[in-house]
């Protein structure tokens, strides 16, 4: 399933300094074996993705882009196998290891050849084991050093109920003639499953609610919320955003039984 809905989060600024969202998973992410025996592979829970530096005439308007979120299964380029449920932080435009420092029990990710061909361009990630499923979680972005090179920007998650907390690793984003890396507003949340031809009328039901997002050290709260969606049209109608009235909290739903009833580009204010 590739990305069939999104959330765009307006924090009403230009750019934010770090990133924490306390996120409630209901139930646990869809898996194999999928309904009439349709093979589901991996879920891949995309936080908050963003493109540093995208009006720099070098990066031809791609800027660098970077994503981060929890997955039901990471792979470990280095060792060849899939390494089960964990959480993933990578950017594209350098595959340099200095700008890569790798958490205990985690591993750096680098680009082979083939890769390189077939994401067009370098990158570079960490990873990490993390177990995750039906729960509450926390995750942040946040810088954890700075020198004349960059920004160095950690991710990490934490079980809101056991207090047990991972480190994905850190990367360093570049600082480029003068300008430091921040966290570029109007970030995207989506989710992507493969394979990606699996309709989300095929897909089990699935429950995520975003009970807080903020930046700047909390201080800033997200203003809104723009539902957004690759495909309006039936089949592939089973997802929907929504906000619950009473919380403030941003629903987000896919799979068997769910009504499209947050029309696409309706902004949701917080």
């Amino acid at each position: 399933m590739p990305t069939f809905h999104s959330i765009v989060w307006d924090f009403g600024v230009p750019e934010i300094t770090d990133l924490q969202m306390d996120v409630t998973v209901h139930n646990d992410p869809p898996g194999p074996p999928g309904p009439q025996g349709f093979q589901i592979g991996t879920v891949y829970f995309q936080l908050y993705d963003f493109r540093i530096f995208a009006d720099l005439p070098q990066f031809q308007k791609r800027g660098i882009y970077s994503y981060h979120g929890p997955q039901t299964n990471v792979f470990d380029a280095n060792k060849r196998q899939w390494r089960g449920s964990g959480l993933l932080f990578s950017y594209f435009e350098t595959s340099n290891p200095n700008d890569v420092q790798v958490a205990e029990g985690g591993w750096p990710e680098f680009p082979t050849p083939q890769q390189i061909q077939a994401e067009g361009g370098q990158f570079l990630g960490v990873r990490n084991s993390f177990h995750w499923g039906s729960g509450s979680y926390r995750f942040n972005l946040k810088p954890v050093a700075e020198d004349t090179d960059g920004i160095w920007y950690e991710f990490t998650g934490t079980d809101r109920v056991s207090g047990d907390s991972i480190s994905c690793g850190s990367l360093r984003f570049p600082t480029i003639n003068g300008r430091r890396p921040l966290i570029p507003n109007l970030g995207s949340t989506w989710i992507e499953i493969t394979p990606h031809n699996l309709l989300l009328a095929n897909c089990p039901f699935w429950h995520v609610t975003f009970d807080k997002v903020t930046a700047n050290n909390g201080t800033l709260p997200a203003q809104t919320a723009a539902a957004r969606y690759a495909d309006d049209q039936a089949p592939a109608r089973n997802s929907d955003i929504s906000l619950n009235a009473n919380s403030g909290a941003i629903d987000f739903r896919i799979g068997q039984g769910v009504v499209r009833r947050t029309p696409n580009g309706t902004i949701l204010t917080l």
